[in-house]
């Protein structure tokens, strides 16, 4: 299908990163009207937004009509509350008809399209109703952080974006429960002290592990290792996967690393507690707590999205098999090639077709609520030399997300097939992390990042782990290149990325 973006139309772009086409299409179509009542009830419609690029972007007008929405509700009672509540809620009903697909005796469906397809259709029907929590939650946040600067600067009398306000906010946006990819990386640590005081050894194999670890490491995968498959597209983390990086944790005294992040856990939210409890104003206290709530439910509501989907798995086997192709390949198809498939009013895309898809990726665009898409075009990887002559000369500014100061080889990472260039020591450079990725996250000396604030997920993990790690420079990746010796000083709330080879 042949697609023209709207030249006229200006868009802000959200996030870059390589998607397959079904997650792509699932998010576009979870921007209609129908999804904002059901979830939210508010009468709006994302009617412009494309995926080009490999970038997220959402028209100007919808994005500011969005913002109007939430400003109209968020005038009407305890509306932080109401919402936070609506997406617990969706994102239990998303986990709960996942889990219940994943219980089925696959063996009872006959081997007609319907019945085959209306479990999975079930979860992806759940996925649109949840995902005008995805566009909405950051937004929100923003708001929220807003009114939260304005309330605190009324508290100390000072200025909203005074050093004090900052301070504080700095010391109180913890949030009160862990991510799930904090949990996973925990318990990898956790996995390798237990290795190294029964074996004693710097480097093992699933094979010579006793009995009870080689559970553990079973139960591990069973609990966390859809964290390995962000966009539909990777495999769940595998037993292999978690040796190499246990192994990695065993050159590193787990054990002590354990223990200091779980204090430094601690003690960060000791210290928010405190905090709060200094204000006097008991509606602000409130705010200050919903922020915090936030701050877990921004990573929980997309987690949910690939849970669910790694959890249906099992029963996209059987519905590849139907197809006559690999189950890999159904998240080369647009949902709406799904629905038509299974209707049987339309066959599946060729096999050449599908390989380019999984190539070159998709563009897909709504424009004034209609959908189009087409087949995606090389990326131009190529370095700006104006850019990279800049680093040389004055060095790559950014935020500092965990303090440290290192040198090291860059290495590119744009998605989870670059990961195996990542050798221990050498610097990951990216346009965002996620939980995907922790293969090379934790053989890397230091991380830097194009986008991300002070709560996504690279200075998240990076804290976690004490990693070095410098965030929003937005042109890492294009002005520096696979090889290059650079230096990183993360000693202050600025980080300064400089190239020492020309």
């Amino acid at each position: 299908m042949n697609a023209n973006s709207n030249n006229e139309m200006e868009y802000f772009p959200l996030v870059s990163r390589l998607e397959s086409p079904l997650w792509v299409s699932l998010v576009c179509t979870g921007g209609e009207k129908k999804y904002y009542q059901k979830a939210l009830g508010w009468d709006f419609s994302i009617d412009n937004y494309k995926y080009e690029n490999r970038t997220h972007q959402i028209g100007k007008p919808d994005a500011i009509r969005l913002v109007d929405v939430i400003d109209e509700f968020a005038r009407e009672g305890d509306f932080y509350g109401f919402y936070l509540e609506r997406c617990e809620r969706g994102v239990h009903a998303l986990l709960n008809r996942a889990e219940n697909v994943f219980q089925l005796s696959l063996s009872e469906f006959p081997e007609k399209r319907g019945s085959l397809f209306s479990p999975l259709n079930d979860v992806f029907q759940l996925m649109l109703e949840n995902m005008p929590f995805l566009a909405s939650l950051v937004l929100i946040q923003n708001r929220l952080e807003t009114e939260l600067r304005q309330n605190l600067a009324a508290e100390f009398n000072v200025e909203p974006d005074s050093r004090k306000v900052n301070e504080f906010l700095g010391v109180v946006m913890v949030a009160p429960k862990q991510s799930n990819f904090v949990k996973e990386s925990r318990n990898v640590l956790r996995l390798a002290a237990e290795v190294q005081k029964i074996t004693g050894s710097k480097t093992v194999t699933f094979d010579q592990l006793p009995l009870s670890l080689q559970q553990e490491i079973d139960q591990h995968i069973f609990e966390f290792g859809w964290l390995g498959t962000f966009t539909f597209f990777n495999d769940p983390y595998s037993r292999e996967d978690i040796i190499t990086r246990i192994n990695l944790n065993l050159k590193r005294d787990p054990s002590r690393i354990l223990n200091e992040t779980i204090s430094r856990e601690q003690t960060a939210l000791s210290l928010a507690d405190r905090a709060i409890e200094t204000i006097s104003d008991s509606e602000l206290r409130k705010l200050l707590h919903y922020a915090r709530e936030y701050l877990f439910w921004r990573f929980e509501r997309v987690d949910a999205f690939f849970k669910a989907e790694v959890l249906t798995r099992g029963l996209q086997e059987q519905i590849a098999r139907e197809m006559g192709i690999a189950r890999n390949e159904i998240p080369l198809l647009v949902y709406q090639e799904l629905l038509d498939w299974f209707d049987g009013e339309s066959s599946i895309p060729e096999e050449s077709e599908r390989l380019l898809r999984k190539q070159l990726g998709i563009n897909y665009y709504v424009t004034d609520g209609k959908h189009r898409f087409e087949l995606g075009r090389p990326i131009d990887f190529t370095i700006d030399p104006d850019l990279r002559q800049s680093v040389f000369d004055v060095g790559l500014e950014g935020t500092t997300a965990c303090q440290g100061h290192v040198k090291g080889t860059v290495k590119i990472v744009r998605s989870v097939a670059d990961i195996h260039k990542v050798h221990e020591g050498d610097i990951l450079v990216t346009s965002m992390t996620t939980p995907d990725l922790m293969l090379a996250i934790e053989k890397a000396a230091a991380i830097i990042t194009d986008e991300g604030g002070i709560l996504c997920h690279a200075a998240i993990i990076s804290r976690e782990l004490n990693i070095p790690c410098v965030i929003g420079t937005n042109k890492a990746t294009k002005s520096l290149q696979d090889g290059d010796l650079i230096e990183l000083n993360a000693d202050s709330d600025i980080g300064l990325v400089t190239l020492l080879q020309h």
